[in-house]
C-alpha cells in the first residue's frame, strides 16, 4: 500500500537544498543525505494544521534534539537557541505557548 502524497516530503527537500545541513540547536552536521527526523516542526501538525506546509514552521535538528523538542517540558524548550523567526511562528500562532515560553510582552 503507497502513501498518500501531502507536500511535506517535497517541501523538506526544498529547504535541504536551501539551508545548511546543520541542526538549528546545537550546529551538529546532518550529513549529506535528508532523512525525515532531521525536519521538525516547531509548532506540530495536529494543533496548527495551517501550518504543516509553512517553511518558516520547519527547523533542520538533529535526531536527539528534534525528540527533545517533541517531547520536552516548558524549561527544555526554553533553552533551545531561538531565531527570530521561530519566536514570531510561535507567538502568532500559539501566544499562550509563547507566554509560557518567555513571559507576556
Amino acid at each position: 500500500m503507497s502513501r498518500k502524497k501531502t507536500g511535506e516530503w517535497e517541501m523538506f527537500m526544498e529547504i535541504w537544498k536551501e539551508r545548511k545541513h546543520v541542526c538549528a540547536n546545537c550546529g551538529k552536521k546532518l550529513g549529506n543525505k535528508p532523512q525525515p527526523i532531521f525536519f521538525s516542526h516547531i509548532l506540530t501538525k495536529g494543533r496548527t494544521p495551517e501550518l504543516r506546509l509553512n517553511k518558516d514552521n520547519i527547523e533542520l535538528l538533529c535526531a536527539e534534539h528534534h525528540m527533545e523538542w517533541e517531547t520536552g517540558d516548558l524549561e527544555t524548550k526554553r533553552n533551545f537557541t531561538w531565531s527570530k523567526t521561530k519566536k514570531q511562528i510561535v507567538r502568532e500562532h500559539n501566544y499562550l505557548l509563547y507566554c509560557k515560553l518567555f513571559g507576556d510582552d
